[in-house]
């Protein structure tokens, strides 16, 4: 980092750290450019809103987006591995259809639980042989309805009775157009949406107990216009519920860092995540 710098220094004269500030600024420029296309570009106003910041860089640019307008940050516990552990942790998920293109008419029940049962065991023979457990399966039923010459569909939760299905097609239609068709609904598909819940560790910590947690070192950093400051390091795997951190601080994890500028606090929950917040 510092070579990358040194040849940015000699072009442009500015100093070194003066310079890796800067950078930083940049970055936080294009974070909030891209939060805006999807919240004030959608009428959204992030002053109601949290941000959610991880990733091993990301919770470094915490209080610039707070300064920017959202409420609060909040850094997840293992937020260097956040994505990933979300991963691991998902319930897995596979969507079987069939094609019906039918009136729904009563006489057609029998046919559409023949397509259900026969994706159901199509599921669960991928299931053995992706060697997923059997014991938490979850089958969500769904008919995709519409009337015959509408393009818009509806999917419709199918409890094993069409005449409640094609009931529910017509509430939601009404709902929404406030008529209805003289005809019956047209189906299109089944589907299946089949869930395997997977394990999910309990990340409650225990009740929030405020104090001051003890600092691991001091080093002297440097933050803009605010100059050189001294700057406690805290290590994150030692903070519990209630921990209290006023900036400037850099919380360090083996995954990921966090800084608290100057006039900004952080806080522990029940569960690990640092709540970051303006003075």
């Amino acid at each position: 980092a510092f070579k990358a710098f040194e040849k940015l220094v000699k072009k442009t004269g500015i100093d070194l750290f003066e310079l890796a500030y800067k950078a930083i600024e940049l970055a936080n420029e294009l974070l909030y450019r891209a939060i805006s296309i999807v919240t004030l570009e959608r009428g959204l106003d992030i002053k109601e809103f949290k941000v959610a910041v991880f990733g091993g860089a990301g919770p470094i640019h915490s209080t610039f987006l707070i300064e920017q307008g959202f409420k609060e940050a909040v850094v997840p516990l293992h937020a260097g591995v956040f994505s990933a552990l979300g991963l691991v942790l998902t319930d897995h998920k596979y969507t079987y259809t069939r094609g019906v293109n039918e009136y729904a008419y009563i006489d057609l029940q029998s046919e559409i639980d023949k397509l259900f049962n026969e994706m159901e065991r199509e599921a669960v023979e991928n299931i053995d042989a992706i060697g997923l457990s059997r014991d938490n399966i979850l089958f969500n039923k769904y008919l995709e309805m519409k009337y015959r010459q509408q393009g818009k569909t509806f999917f419709i939760r199918y409890n094993g009775s069409l005449q409640d299905s094609v009931k529910a097609f017509e509430d939601i239609y009404s709902t929404r157009y406030g008529y209805l068709m003289d005809e019956t609904p047209y189906i299109e598909t089944c589907i299946l949406e089949v869930i395997v819940k997977n394990y999910k560790p309990d990340l409650y910590m225990g009740p929030k107990v405020e104090h001051i947690p003890k600092q691991f070192t001091t080093i002297r950093a440097y933050y803009g216009k605010d100059g050189w400051l001294e700057t406690a390091i805290f290590r994150r795997n030692g903070l519990k519920p209630g921990a209290y951190i006023e900036g400037p601080a850099v919380i360090w994890s083996i995954d990921s860092t966090t800084l608290i500028r100057p006039g900004y606090f952080a806080e522990v929950d029940e569960y690990g995540n640092l709540l970051i917040k303006r003075r």
